[in-house]
């Protein structure tokens, strides 16, 4: 305060005029165009002033983001540092399917969003959720890589190997590095479960699916809140690959309904590719100049995401060498209705007299009903 009280009483030294040519430096913010020493010498002192509390704010701010990083733990999984809004959520999930980076494992936006509020509610983040995470039969399933991430990041529980071959999986699990008990699973176990099938997993390699099996056994046994709930995505009746990630999306012998349609187990109802996508795949498939070459050849000038559906299935149609459907005749019974409901009985009648027609129009002959029919028209 007593720096600025005497920069003030040098400022009031100064001329009207010095006092402008004073703001004129401070705007621009440079004191060497200013030609009169002692309106830069007032300007040098207030700019190092404020030079000095800037230093001051970055120093304390450097310290505040020091303090946070201590308090937040840092693990090797990836950790929710703060809760989503579901706008975000929703924002993230609408990215991931236009991305089409995770067709694999999710088909459209609300099961996308429901994996990463399931991925939220124990702890992870939303690219895990959406690569690691399963909802089945309404339960949250995960790869055992991160059953074991919850419990090692927890800093009070862990678990050590004691035996692991491809009979047997013994755990040593610990409590804040004492030792509260075992956990094990081994082929026998595995047999008498049924889980043992040929070209399953547990033929394939059975020293992954005898520790997923502990992890998951030992956590339920000795560290329940730690999984919140949560099973492997083995036990949950989904295919796995060696390292416990689903292979397929929905657990067999189980059927979802949409729409009242059952739709089969390891399926999914598809959505329609959009505009952009078949021309994506058309560009792919048949270059560019094939493309203009039809949209020449059928004289469309408009840019293709704009036409409507009919002419882009034309065009479509025209690039691939398909056919377009023929139009189904109608049927003269059909024909002879909508005349009726359009012209009134008279008017039918007089046509038929003039073109000295007997018999009924259903029986008349080909060349015969389409002149009547171009009479009827003309006479409107």
């Amino acid at each position: 305060m007593k720096f600025l009280e005497e920069v003030n009483q040098e400022y009031n030294k100064l001329t009207p005029m010095q006092k402008e040519e004073y703001h004129r430096g401070y705007k621009i913010g440079n004191s060497d165009l200013i030609k009169d020493p002692n309106v830069s010498f007032v300007l040098n002192k207030i700019f190092k002033w404020e030079e000095k509390q800037m230093e001051k704010q970055e120093e304390k701010k450097k310290e505040k983001e020091v303090v946070i990083a201590e308090e937040v733990p840092v693990t090797k999984m990836e950790v929710v540092k703060r809760e989503m809004t579901v706008q975000e959520a929703q924002i993230i999930c609408d990215s991931a399917v236009k991305s089409r980076r995770f067709e694999s494992v999710i088909q459209n936006r609300e099961q996308a969003l429901m994996q990463v509020m399931a991925g939220q509610e124990i702890g992870f983040g939303p690219v895990t959720s959406l690569s690691k995470i399963n909802i089945i039969k309404g339960k949250i399933s995960v790869p055992p890589e991160l059953q074991g991430a919850m419990i090692k990041r927890s800093g009070q529980y862990d678990y050590r190997i004691k035996k692991h071959d491809n009979t047997q999986c013994i755990l040593i699990f610990y409590k804040d590095g004492v030792e509260i008990g075992e956990s094990s699973f081994t082929m026998e176990d595995a047999r008498r479960a049924g889980l043992v099938k040929e070209g399953s997993g547990w033929q394939k390699y059975p020293r992954n699916m005898l520790i997923a099996r502990a992890v998951g056994n030992g956590a339920r046994w000795h560290c329940p809140h730690l999984i919140q709930g949560t099973y492997t995505h083995e036990e949950m009746g989904v295919e796995v690959d060696q390292y416990g990630n689903s292979i397929k999306q929905i657990a067999p012998h189980s059927t979802i309904k949409v729409a009242g349609k059952p739709i089969p187990s390891g399926k999914q109802e598809e959505q329609p590719k959009t505009r952009k996508d078949e021309l994506a795949e058309i560009k792919e498939k048949y270059g560019l100049d094939k493309i203009k070459e039809v949209k020449e050849k059928l004289k469309i000038k408009e840019k293709i995401l704009k036409l409507d559906d009919k002419t882009w299935l034309k065009l479509k149609n025209a690039i691939e060498g398909k056919k377009e459907p023929e139009k189904k005749k109608k049927d003269r019974t059909e024909i002879i209705k909508e005349l009726k409901k359009k012209y009134n009985a008279d008017k039918m009648r007089d046509v038929k007299e003039k073109l000295k027609i007997k018999g009924k129009v259903k029986d008349l002959k080909p060349e015969q009903f389409e002149k009547f029919i171009k009479e009827l028209s003309k006479n409107g």
